[in-house]
């Protein structure tokens, strides 16, 4: 799980609409260096972008 901290509600709501989608993969796919996660319930995937460093 994820740890509570004292955040803003706003930030802390988004946090859970996050780990939610995450725990809702459905299914991986990659364009170029980019990886989408496809989550239930939601209509546009998460986008994970490779980060040169």
């Amino acid at each position: 799980g994820a740890t509570l901290m004292a955040c803003p509600e706003a930030v802390m709501n988004q946090e859970a609409r996050y780990l939610k989608a995450l725990e809702g993969a459905e299914r991986f796919t990659q364009e170029g260096t980019t990886l989408l996660v496809h989550a239930k319930g939601m209509d546009r995937p998460l986008r994970f972008f490779r980060r040169e460093g």
